[in-house]
């Protein structure tokens, strides 16, 4: 049973499917093909990737083959694919990158949903 607050009263409902749900910029449902890919990773093969142990090389070769089968999907290289914690380090991490490249000596603001993407600004150069 799921419970929500709206308008000061609570809602009960039995199953996710019981409403529609209308928000999918904040978040989305996993697909089931790709739950069933990623369990290994939460239960039994949660290594370090970084890490130069066997656990922690093992999983970096899985991250490698997963770069590779994504960057064939796209048709791009898997040295190209940068993966982010979410989607505000993304966006950050492309308004760093068109600032960089299109204008070197000026502070760019950009009009922004989430106030968390101010605070990398703070590291530009003046």
């Amino acid at each position: 049973m799921y419970k929500f607050y709206l308008n000061c009263k609570y809602y009960f409902f039995d199953d996710m499917n019981d409403f529609i749900y209308l928000d999918y910029n904040a978040t989305t449902p996993v697909d089931i093909r790709v739950v069933d890919e990623m369990l290994p990773y939460f239960n039994s093969m949660y290594a370090n990737s970084g890490s130069s142990h066997l656990f922690g090389l093992t999983v970096r070769e899985a991250i490698d083959e997963a770069a590779e089968l994504i960057a064939e999907l796209i048709a791009s290289n898997a040295k190209e694919i940068i993966y982010t914690s979410g989607a505000t380090e993304a966006v950050n991490l492309a308004l760093k990158g068109i600032e960089k490249r299109m204008f070197p000596k000026n502070i760019l603001i950009f009009q922004i949903t989430a106030a968390i993407s101010l605070p990398p600004r703070r590291s530009f150069p003046k």
